[in-house]
């Protein structure tokens, strides 16, 4: 996986929908002259202005996700109830196009399916039942021609953490047909009776995605009272990893006297103390075991990226790390690392000396031919119309760190480049940069604001890690 893979359907009036779901309509509310006309603009030259449409369209229409209210009734949350932490995650993609329409899946199918791709699921991962049928959703055949999800095997995913779940079929279950066939009704959809959990349907693209190693943003519309949203489902290439949470520093050292030796900015003291932490060493060594290898450990303090103050380089990141043991104590030095004398002086200032919260990410280490950063909004000149790229060869940190003068382009919100600075003799090619762009448009659709992203390329395009560019 290369690249942003789309995952949703092209929602339109000719397009297929449930038996008995109605098509969207969209209809030309008003024109580009007839809203300058209404607003009076156009007798001052400015004839077109712009349009709007006015959209009519069953929550089941297209690519969307289905709140418990579509089962248990009127006072059941609807999708304004699905909690977000679910709808952003590492996805899981289980292969089941080799069952015949009509089939049934059941628990022991899904250990098979996820022993074959070498996967141990984990709570909130995300998991894609991948049927084939997406490929023909422009058919009548897609409304006929699926295995589906039994209760056993939905209960099965969510015994395992699993949440939220979907399928490139028209539904989690079988298809009608074979519900009257056998007789069993809705038997997914009805696990949500007993259970909270969420299923996607009408997803397409899935043969385009690896087995795992990727992240999947599913963000419903924030509809709310309805049985089911819209989603724009999205999966993202991110190096493979674990996360070390952020509570656990805080509970692995003496938080009272921690506290009050940041904001005593004794930080000798504090990285002293924090150094006598115990890090979680088994849960470490059972989550390097699923990578092995060379790993980069980062830190990623939660009062580091808000809006209002990025510490982009206050704290440390570890490069080719092996060994369980290694990672565990490149852990506990990220840990202290939020204590340095710079942190402290930076977070007196813009964060709260008090918040311990420190998670570390620990992914795959990628070997890349390129990597660096991306903007997606101008930070020196404040402007939003345009984005930064800086690009080296090798490895990224040497931007970071400034130790290498990178390649630099301005782009437009598409990727082409404005104008560049060619220090190394052009790192990146224009359909990279457009790669990177369109990357860096969806994340910041996603997270709501301007990005600053660490990137890579190796064989792909790679997210290693992005935080609000606070300087607008």
């Amino acid at each position: 996986m290369s690249r942003l893979v789309d995952l949703s359907m092209d929602v339109h009036r000719d397009m297929l929908t449930f038996p008995r779901v109605p098509a969207p309509t969209l209809l030309l509310y008003e024109s580009w002259e007839e809203f300058a006309e209404r607003i009076g603009a156009a007798q001052h030259g400015a004839t077109s202005l712009t349009a709007s449409y006015l959209v009519i369209q069953n929550d089941h229409v297209g690519t969307h996700v289905d709140a418990v209210k579509h089962i248990r009734g009127a006072d059941a949350p609807g999708v304004e109830g699905i909690p977000l932490e679910y709808c952003f995650s590492d996805g899981v993609v289980l292969d089941f196009r080799h069952k015949e329409s009509g089939s049934r899946i059941f628990p022991d199918e899904i250990d098979e399916a996820l022993e074959k791709i070498g996967y141990t699921l984990k709570e909130r991962d995300i998991v894609l039942i991948h049927t084939g049928a997406g490929a023909y959703n422009t058919e009548e055949r897609y409304r006929t021609d699926h295995p589906g999800m039994t209760a056993e095997a939905t209960r099965h995913l969510i015994a395992q953490g699993v949440r939220m779940m979907g399928c490139d079929a028209i539904t989690f279950d079988p298809p009608v047909w074979a519900m009257f066939e056998g007789k069993h009704f809705w038997e997914a959809h009805l696990v949500m009776n007993e259970d909270d959990y969420w299923h996607l349907e009408n997803l397409q693209n899935l043969d385009q995605l690896p087995p795992h190693g990727f992240k999947l943003s599913v963000f419903p519309v924030k509809w709310i009272g309805t049985t089911a949203a819209p989603v724009r489902a999205v999966a993202i290439p991110v190096p493979p990893g674990f996360v070390v949470p952020a509570n656990v520093l805080e509970e692995s050292v003496d938080a009272a006297r921690l506290r009050s030796l940041a904001v005593e900015g004794d930080h000798g003291g504090a990285q002293a103390l924090v150094r006598e932490a115990q890090p979680p060493r088994e849960a470490i060594r059972s989550a390097y075991a699923r990578l092995g290898g060379l790993v980069a450990v980062r830190s990623s303090a939660c009062a580091e990226d808000s809006e209002a103050a990025s510490f982009a380089g206050q704290q440390e990141t570890f490069l080719n790390v092996f060994g369980a043991a290694e990672v565990a104590r490149h852990v506990v030095e990220c840990w202290a690392s939020f204590f340095s004398e710079r942190a402290l002086f930076y977070r007196a200032r813009k964060g709260s000396l008090e918040d311990l919260r420190m998670a570390v990410v620990v992914q795959r280490m990628v070997e890349p031919k390129k990597s660096g950063v991306l903007f997606t909004a101008d930070p020196i000149q404040r402007r939003r119309d345009q984005m930064i790229a800086e690009a080296v060869f090798g490895l990224g940190e040497q931007v970071v760190s400034g130790h290498v003068t990178p390649d630099h382009y301005v782009l437009d919100r598409a990727g082409t480049v404005k104008r560049e600075h060619l220090v190394l003799g052009g790192v990146l090619d224009q359909d990279e940069l457009r790669e990177l762009a369109a990357m860096g448009q969806r994340l910041e659709q996603q997270f709501g604001s301007p990005q600053d992203i660490e990137w890579a390329i190796d064989d792909r395009l790679y997210l290693l890690q992005c935080r609000p560019v606070t300087t607008l």
